[in-house]
């Protein structure tokens, strides 16, 4: 139970990860037969090292909001404001946390950037190509066969993690 589970909190960080930048531009689906297996190997190694340090972004960035007095769940809220300012009347957004947000968002904004960056270079680096990436992880939503040969990659990789 507790692998299905890792399984899933990693798929969720890939569509995360790949989900603006597919949402603005359409590519073509791949089938399971587009990926070879050592490509898919790649994209798990990848995938688990992409969801660590997405894992310390988000651990980081509640940090910081904490410390200037907001919960993730309200600086969100606020954020969604500043998108559609009907919105905002009906959040009564105090002084101090539109000070906060102020601050804070500069910060969290730069950090995004410098995450998305790195996880570009982690995913390279784990022998796959980030556009390749987005588009495996595109196809792993509704490919049955790639999420079969997927987890059976993963069971492989926690199951010798879990050994060493």
């Amino acid at each position: 139970m507790n692998f299905y589970k890792k399984v899933l909190s990693l798929t969720a960080v890939f569509f995360l990860v790949a989900g603006a930048a597919f949402a603005q531009q359409q590519q073509k689906q791949l089938k399971s037969s587009d990926v070879s297996k050592k490509e898919l190997h790649n994209f798990a190694k990848a995938a688990t090292d992409v969801r660590t340090k997405s894992q310390k972004f988000r651990q980081q960035s509640q940090k910081l909001l904490k410390k200037n007095g907001l919960s993730p769940k309200r600086y969100q809220m606020i954020r969604m404001s500043k998108r559609n300012p009907k919105m905002a009347d009906s959040l009564n957004i105090t002084k101090k946390e539109k000070k906060a947000y102020k601050k804070v968002q500069p910060k969290i904004v730069a950090s995004q950037k410098k995450m998305i960056k790195k996880l570009k270079n982690t995913v390279t680096n784990d022998g796959i190509s980030w556009n390749r990436f987005r588009l495996i992880a595109q196809s792993l939503r509704s490919d049955k066969q790639l999420q079969q040969r997927y987890q059976k990659i993963m069971a492989q990789q926690m199951k010798s993690g879990n050994s060493q």
